[in-house]
């Protein structure tokens, strides 16, 4: 762990903002109170979350968590005190009474003699060299009821990630100014587009620009990445279970292959996590898992980020991240996460779907029987996705 403390105290990490209202408009908030609210505290019943652990917290994530929501009070723990000074500039910057920062392994986060609501804690557990260990901690420190909102690397998009990473730790490339800028040249001038890192490159473009990019990416000495059932297995080793995926439809058959009856077939005869497995190796498109754990032995609520089983139920919403954009001319609706269309429905389609999910917003408006039978066929679907859902009451 010493390398990795000294790597993020040097090349700190992710690029610092200095303007977090920008920040905050630009960024997709995957993990944040404000769009997950519902989920998170339905475990709490009542209550709503007090009280928050960020746990590695980098150079801007305490400070945007707690700018957007100025009602919880939080705590952000890192190893790097160059990222927590810039974490405290922020906090000065903004005023942010309900922040309070700590230089703090992890493992010893025990010594906060606390507990928590909810704990986040996002592309940190995969740099340790068993990340049980950190898990373990955290889960101890979790309050009943409360829930782990956690990122580790998946494993198919980063396949080419880790064929540059043996690549350059044979060439002896170390985190120095020089290496950084022979590793830029490498990935610029000789890397084929066809190579399996290009695909990624081009997802994390912006990221890489910055040379703490390149380090945290190429340059890194513990670097763990899990497939969908590696990281079953890596909760169930902590006595904890998956919750919920918070994007569910990048791992759904039905998202990826609902044109191909014959396949769908073979996956129904699957489990669900095989499905999930599988569908990730057949696309290869998932470099981050971002989910909800919780521990095996919590009898409280689950969290609502699950598919209904019916369509016919009243109490249905559109997932947090989802939003129905209209094209301008077009006479259908695209259904769209964090600018990524997952699919488009007929305008027709589109306004009765509203109609159905704004009977939980108290809409004037009743959905008829004849227009039910319209829309299931479609709202089966964005149910089975994880696009729509449905509410415990």
């Amino acid at each position: 762990m010493m390398e990795i403390k000294e790597q993020y105290e040097k090349w700190i990490y992710p690029e610092p903002v200095f303007d977090l209202d920008k920040h905050c408009e630009l960024s997709t908030h995957y993990h944040d109170l404000k769009e997950l609210k519902p989920f998170i505290e339905n475990g709490l019943g009542s209550r709503p979350v007090a009280d928050v652990l960020i746990a590695g917290c980098g150079t801007n994530q305490a400070a945007t968590h707690a700018y957007r929501n100025p009602k919880i009070q939080y705590t952000a723990i890192d190893v790097s005190s160059s990222s927590l000074a810039h974490q405290q500039f922020l906090v000065s910057k903004y005023k942010l009474s309900n922040l309070h920062l700590l230089q703090l392994d992890i493992r010893d986060a025990h010594q906060l003699n606390q507990q928590f609501d909810h704990i986040i804690s996002t592309g940190v557990i995969h740099h340790f060299a068993d990340p049980r260990e950190p898990l373990l901690v955290l889960k101890s420190l979790l309050r009943r009821g409360g829930l782990m909102n956690l990122m580790v690397y998946g494993k198919t998009m980063r396949t080419g990630v880790y064929m540059i990473q043996e690549a350059f730790t044979r060439l002896h490339l170390s985190q120095n100014q020089e290496d950084i800028k022979l590793a830029r040249l490498i990935l610029e001038k000789h890397v084929d587009h066809d190579h399996p890192v290009s695909a990624y490159i081009n997802r994390a473009r912006t990221d890489l620009e910055y040379d703490g990019g390149i380090v945290d990416t190429f340059l890194n000495p513990v670097d763990h990445s899990f497939s969908v059932l590696e990281l079953l297995d890596l909760l169930n080793s902590c006595e904890l279970e998956l919750a919920s995926w918070i994007t569910p439809w990048i791992y759904e058959p039905r998202y990826f292959f609902g044109q191909t009856p014959a396949l769908l077939e073979r996956f129904s005869l699957l489990e669900k996590p095989q499905q999930q497995q599988v569908t990730d190796l057949i696309v290869g498109k998932i470099g981050t898992h971002r989910f909800l754990a919780r521990p095996h032995r919590d009898d409280t609520k689950p969290p609502l980020l699950n598919p209904s089983e019916s369509s016919t139920t009243s109490n249905l919403t559109l997932h947090p991240l989802c939003n129905l954009i209209k094209k301008n001319g077009l006479d259908f609706v695209d259904v769209v996460s964090d600018k990524t269309t997952l699919g488009s429905l007929p305008q027709e389609i589109a306004d009765l779907l509203e109609k159905k999910l704004n009977l939980l917003r108290e809409s004037e408006g009743t959905i008829s029987d004849a227009e039910v039978l319209k829309l299931k066929p479609y709202l089966d679907q964005l149910i089975e996705i994880g696009v729509v859902y449905s509410s415990i009451e």
